[in-house]
């Protein structure tokens, strides 16, 4: 009889769910700037829904950090980054840091403190 149940697991920084498929990192403040593009290159290439939120050291996101840092960027549909301190104009933003992940659906990046 095979088993139907979904895994969960902590690697690293993040809990990693339902196979690979969800990476939660929510409220870990050893991620930051300078270290986020090595965390983003530990994930599982099969990863569709990322939770970054409540992490105080992001406070920036460079161009092409997830398409030139996740083993699979066109794997992602979901990506959180709520509650960080995320700095700037929304519109300064622009599609930099987002480009090459050409299957996301929901990007979400509310109640950043310094985002307006």
């Amino acid at each position: 009889q095979r088993s139907t149940q979904k895994t969960r697991a902590h690697v690293g920084y993040c809990d990693i769910m339902d196979n690979g498929k969800i990476v939660d990192c929510t409220g870990q403040n050893t991620i930051a700037d300078s270290n986020l593009a090595v965390v983003l290159g530990t994930f599982p290439n099969n990863m569709e829904v990322l939770f970054l939120n409540g992490i105080e050291g992001i406070t920036h996101l460079e161009s092409n950090i997830f398409q030139g840092n996740l083993k699979n960027p066109g794997n992602l549909k979901a990506l959180y980054i709520n509650q960080c301190n995320i700095t700037g104009a929304l519109n300064e933003l622009g599609e930099s840091p987002f480009r090459g992940l050409v299957n996301l659906e929901v990007l979400n990046l509310d109640e950043n403190r310094g985002l307006n």
